[in-house]
């Protein structure tokens, strides 16, 4: 459920951005706990040691749910589709009710629901609290959590069993010679920062855990995930990035257990933790835009609950972006609030669910990592060019062009100097936008760009840096309007976010 915008985590703290809390009838994305919660957490520089400052940080003061008092103390609130007692279940379409738990055992989907461990229960000998830490354990189809078993997680390369959302069962395409699981593209990622918390939360226990295929996924020392598994769960963690789902269970889960999810709030820290060379790309979802205008539009008075909440489930799994765009939510909304009875103005709590996430991740359309942020100091090592071309990663690409003065574009002490009177600074981007960028001048200049047609006149004060979001563009040329020496560009600051 969702889209992208990653941050390369090149000495970049995790965002912390102070956003209103929505205080409303339901879990919400709760911006100031985001925020705040974090606080302890000050360098990203080192993957050890942001691993050991999560888990002092997640592994204290926490609160415990009993393995029985799942179904009551958390699920109510932790996974039903907002307003509604509908489970939201991540292996089945299929609709229960929360307050009807159905036992063990079934033949076939749609029986009940029961109580998944994401990290089977076997591995750690059934112990607390790993037990009923509700970031590994989902409310799913009895059916389908029964034909998971305790089977690693994996992309499958031969089918056996396909199951209604699309999950899958058979051989693994990394373990290659064992039956595996696949969940649904839209949950992937989902599955793969449940493990990641786990790794983090119980590193210290993680040598205890010798049961089944545990030592095929954990290990003891850091990176506390085995090769395999980082391969695996990274992969996943990128192709479907974070989602208001996510983050609306993340809330939901901190106001119980009294802990967070870290890879949900910052998932740069996957990044910097285990390093991997994947990017965020859309998520795969089951539902479309218009199959969900489709079903709200067949909607009428005399719809059966089931019916409704269908629809209503599908307009959930739906990204941002596309949630923007479903037309007649009133009328959903209006039909789901018929039959749940709830009073809760559906039409606010989405709207802010909305407005929060996008700001959260700095304007992204659906789901995803936090922005993609290029190293903060731009970094050269030649001397002296007649232009001066670079990369701040594959994304986003610079050059600097000499001015009308006889001195040559020029490196010195890492400073790009562009030099007065027509010397330009471009910052461009290879297969995506640019949304933001800071670009900072060890010498009081003056700068113009155009954006849209429109020419601007900057200046940058000496040690300060120019600030331009909200740009969506390919490029952006700065020219030095300086008229002497003492007016140069001298680019020793430069940022840029983009979304691809």
């Amino acid at each position: 459920m969702k889209t992208i915008k990653k941050v390369l985590a090149v000495s970049i703290v995790g965002l912390s951005i102070g956003l209103t809390t929505i205080n409303i009838n339901a879990a919400g994305v709760n911006s100031n706990a985001r925020t705040s919660y974090y606080s302890s957490i000050t360098s990203t520089s080192n993957g050890q040691t942001l691993a050991n400052n999560l888990y002092s940080l997640i592994g204290k003061n926490t609160s415990s749910v009993s393995y029985s008092r799942l179904y009551t103390s958390a699920y109510p609130t932790t996974d039903v589709l907002p307003g509604t007692n509908i489970v939201w279940d991540i292996y089945s379409n299929e609709i229960y009710n929360v307050k009807s738990d159905s036992g063990s055992s079934a033949t076939s989907e749609g029986v009940g629901f029961n109580r998944e461990h994401t990290v089977p229960q076997s591995w750690f000998s059934k112990a607390t609290p790993m037990v009923s830490d509700i970031f590994h354990v989902y409310p799913t189809d009895i059916y389908v959590n029964n034909q998971r078993s305790s089977y690693v997680y994996d992309d499958v390369k031969t089918a056996s069993k396909t199951y209604k959302n699309g999950s899958i069962l058979g051989k693994g395409a990394n373990f290659t010679s064992k039956t595996v699981f696949e969940v649904a593209d839209e949950y992937k990622g989902d599955i793969a920062r449940s493990y990641f918390y786990m790794a983090i939360r119980y590193k210290n226990k993680l040598a205890n855990w010798t049961s089944g295929e545990s030592q095929n996924i954990f290990q003891s020392s850091y990176p506390y995930l085995t090769t395999t598994a980082k391969k695996i769960f990274t992969k996943w963690s990128h192709e479907d990035p974070v989602s208001d789902k996510e983050m609306i269970r993340n809330d939901a889960i901190y106001n119980i257990q009294k802990n967070r999810n870290p890879f949900i709030d910052h998932p740069e820290y996957v990044d910097i933790i285990w390093t991997n060379s994947y990017s965020d790309t859309k998520t795969n979802t089951q539902y479309s835009l218009s199959s969900v205008n489709q079903a709200i539009s067949s909607l009428s008075s005399s719809s059966s609950t089931d019916t409704v909440y269908s629809a209503y489930n599908k307009y959930c799994r739906l990204t941002v972006s596309d949630k923007e765009k479903v037309s007649n939510t009133s009328k959903l909304f209006n039909a789901v609030k018929n039959k749940s009875g709830n009073s809760l103005d559906l039409s606010s709590y989405w709207s802010s669910i909305i407005s929060t996430y996008k700001n959260i991740y700095n304007g992204q359309s659906s789901g995803g990592s936090t922005p993609v942020v290029t190293q903060d100091v731009v970094t050269v090592t030649k001397s002296s060019f007649t232009s001066i071309s670079g990369s701040l990663d594959s994304y986003i690409s610079y050059k600097a062009a000499k001015g009308s003065a006889s001195t040559s574009p020029a490196v010195n002490s890492g400073q790009i100097r562009v030099y007065q009177n027509g010397g330009t600074f471009t910052v461009s981007a290879n297969n995506s936008k640019i949304q933001s960028i800071e670009l900072g001048s060890a010498m009081a200049t003056k700068v113009s760009y155009t954006i849209n047609g429109t020419r601007y006149e900057k200046s940058i004060a000496a040690g300060s840096k120019l600030v331009l979001s909200n740009l969506d563009l390919n490029s952006l040329v700065f020219t030095c309007i300086g008229t002497t020496k003492t007016q140069r560009l001298y680019v020793n600051y430069l940022k840029v976010t983009y979304t691809k």
